[in-house]
């Protein structure tokens, strides 16, 4: 009867992290649309991070480019403002998911070794998307703040700091889609076929107890 505790314990939350996974691995148009957390903190002033990124991306207009980019950047500032603020509105869903797999992933390890499983490459794999997740949110605080300045700068008299603002928020941007992807890729390859092997021992153990 205890091993068939053990068995309904174990067995039960990792059906419980696997109906999530899906949820994690969903498509999602958005790289940066589904966070709350708060804007990056930093002890730089936006014109020392329009500087940094005027050096990043040696950003120099020519004339026409200057006039055509003066003519345009108000407007375009309207809709990053606008944008940010529906990042900032918008309910939480991605990263909400990464903690919510975060979550029973540890709780998971945690009733597997009260079992006496060996939950060894199950830790493992939680602590590379722990690193994953935080790169994540790391660099998705970022393109907050690199989007908060982009609604700051001004734009006419600095169009050099302008543009090169604009180039480090869609490479940031960028990342994220890039990150996004490979959280993604690593539930699916990775921890999901961890979580169906220990499945599949646990219920060979029961198995074998019943015999």
């Amino acid at each position: 009867m205890k091993n068939r505790i053990k068995y309904l314990v174990g067995a039960g939350m990792i059906v419980s992290v696997l109906a999530l996974t899906p949820i994690v691995l969903a498509e999602d148009s958005s790289t940066g649309t589904d966070d709350t957390s708060d804007d990056k903190t930093t002890s730089t002033t936006l014109k020392q991070r329009v500087e940094e990124h005027k050096n990043a991306f040696k950003i120099k207009l020519d004339s026409a480019e200057i006039l055509r980019l003066k003519g345009r950047c108000g407007s375009a500032q309207d809709k990053i403002k606008t944008y940010r603020e529906n990042i900032n509105a918008n309910v939480p869903a991605r990263v909400k998911a990464y903690q919510n797999l975060h979550n029973r992933l540890t709780s998971l390890v945690e009733k597997l070794k009260a079992a006496n499983i060996d939950t060894a490459t199950l830790e493992q794999q939680l602590t590379v998307l722990d690193q994953k997740i935080k790169t994540f949110s790391e660099d998705l605080a970022t393109y907050k703040q690199q989007l908060s300045d982009l609604k700051d700068i001004d734009c006419t008299s600095d169009p050099d700091g302008f543009k090169a603002a604009l180039e480090a928020a869609r490479e940031t941007r960028k990342k994220l889609a890039e990150e996004i992807a490979e959280i993604k890729a690593y539930v699916k390859d990775t921890i999901k076929p961890t979580l169906q092997t220990i499945r599949e021992q646990l219920k060979a153990q029961e198995d074998s107890d019943e015999q």
